[in-house]
């Protein structure tokens, strides 16, 4: 079987160069074309290349196939001598046990002569992934770039334009002059897909949804009293950085003056939950609708794919929000960075005013070892969204929209801490605050949005495992 060396492309491309000894003179009757695996699509200025044959003689013979006289490089070489009616033609013979070395063979010399257009190079590439995949199916694209010798990404983008060449954009996509313009369409092509699914599963009747009362026409509710009041010229320090109590217990809450005429009720933990996937739980309307919704969704996998856990999450939010969500809340999304603009563009298109800076958790692991010996923290950031719907009200100001963590030689927690989620729920929580976390990671989030007093709290968890381990443990802290 005919194998590439794991070396360079100039020790690669000696294979295809051999001294004149190794030519031979080949009988054009006996050469086999298969036309239609051919990677070359197009045969362009045969009479030309006939020309300089005829004048400087055949610079670079062809490639063929010993044991099946199959042509595998230099078929406008093979053409132009036809034209010139000659009956033999220099040629390189090679073993190629199978079509894939032939493939192989081919596109090093196409390569190496820069006789491909984009498109049949994108073709040729495309072509040989899908081949080796149908023959293997633990077949990766790892290894077709390193078949190919192309970097993963090159592949990657191979893969992106021959995709979109096969739908109605394909006249726009092969008209691009290089691969790198194609790549560019390609990827604004699968941006406005995405944007267009995504609108899509908003109800495009507004006159069949709840209607939602103009802003004047909601009373702001009445404000209770700061907790705290700073005092003349002097800072008062954020909530984080106070070091609270993460157990949020009933001799707390009763001693917080929340404007409550009766002491605080006592929640069981597991009237706290519901074991109901969020998909299926938005589509029923709640009796009484959440004014304060917080999630932690898993970060996107993708920039595009549409059927990503996180745009599924947020499609059904979107899609179902006047079932659960008052005509008037807060919205606390943590999203990552990378995700910020596109998430708060899908809110905005759903009625959601965004607040214009984001809440912003980060801190710093370590010391890690860096180049040279040295050590450096490692830093670690998490981003929220804040939206609001209808004429919401803060519950009051707050200090700082950043929130940070001492270092910490722990790896990194899913978690976001109590004392970070307690001095952001802070803004929004009051003791008429309807409260619901939509995906949690852990209790932190109950925990905070409990120690501020609430009117309701629910937290949502599908999985029964969690959903039963987050009931125990805050159980355990109840007990304490």
């Amino acid at each position: 079987m005919l194998t590439w060396p794991a070396t360079s492309q100039l020790q690669r491309s000696w294979i295809m160069t051999r001294s004149s000894e190794d030519f031979v003179d080949l009988e054009i009757d006996k050469i086999k074309i298969n036309r239609d695996e051919r990677q070359r699509r197009e045969l362009s200025n045969i009479a030309e290349l006939a020309h300089s044959i005829e004048t400087i003689g055949l610079l670079n013979p062809i490639v063929v196939d010993k044991n099946t006289m199959q042509l595998i490089a230099g078929e406008r070489r093979l053409e132009a001598h036809k034209l010139l009616e000659r009956k033999t033609i220099k040629a390189h013979l090679i073993d190629a046990e199978t079509e894939i070395d032939q493939f192989l063979a081919e596109f090093e010399e196409n390569s190496r002569r820069n006789a491909l257009t984009w498109q049949e190079e994108n073709d040729a590439i495309v072509k040989f992934h899908k081949k080796q995949t149908a023959l293997d199916p633990k077949w990766t694209t790892i290894k077709t770039a390193e078949r190919l010798n192309l970097s993963k990404s090159v592949l990657s983008k191979h893969l992106t334009v021959w995709e979109y060449r096969q739908t109605a954009d394909a006249e726009i996509i092969n008209s691009q002059p290089s691969m790198n313009k194609a790549y560019m369409l390609a990827q604004q092509k699968e941006k406005e897909k995405h944007i267009k699914f995504i609108e899509e599963k908003l109800d495009p009747a507004p006159k069949q949804r709840p209607a939602i009362p103009p802003a004047e026409a909601i009373p702001p509710k009445l404000q209770p009293e700061p907790i705290m009041k700073p005092k003349d010229n002097v800072l008062t320090p954020p909530k984080f950085m106070k070091q609270k109590s993460a157990v949020a217990d009933d001799d707390i809450l009763n001693s917080l003056d929340l404007g409550l005429d009766k002491p605080k009720i006592h929640i069981e933990p597991s009237e706290l939950f519901e074991a109901t996937p969020f998909g299926e739980w938005a589509k029923h309307p709640q009796e009484i609708p959440f004014d304060f919704v917080h999630a932690t969704p898993k970060p996107p996998r993708s920039d595009t794919a549409a059927d990503d856990p996180f745009y599924s999450f947020l499609t059904t939010l979107i899609t179902h929000q006047d079932n659960f969500i008052a005509p008037a809340a807060h919205l606390m999304l943590w999203v990552d960075p990378a995700h910020y603009a596109r998430t708060a563009e899908y809110l905005r298109s759903a009625g959601w005013t965004i607040f214009p800076y984001p809440l912003i958790w980060h801190i710093s692991h370590g010391p890690y070892p860096c180049a040279q010996g040295r050590y450096f923290p490692q830093m670690s950031y998490r981003m929220a969204i804040v939206g609001m719907r209808g004429n919401k009200k803060l519950a009051r100001s707050f200090s700082a929209s950043v929130a940070c963590n001492p270092p910490s030689v722990n790896p990194q927690s899913d978690e976001i801490p109590f004392d970070v989620l307690q001095h952001f729920f802070d803004m929004f929580i009051d003791n008429e605050t309807n409260f619901v976390d939509l995906r949690i990671r852990g209790i932190n989030s109950i925990k905070a949005a409990q120690s501020l007093g609430p009117a309701r709290v629910l937290a949502l968890e599908s999985d029964l495992y969690y959903y039963n381990a987050y009931v125990e443990l805050l159980e355990k802290a109840d007990a304490k």
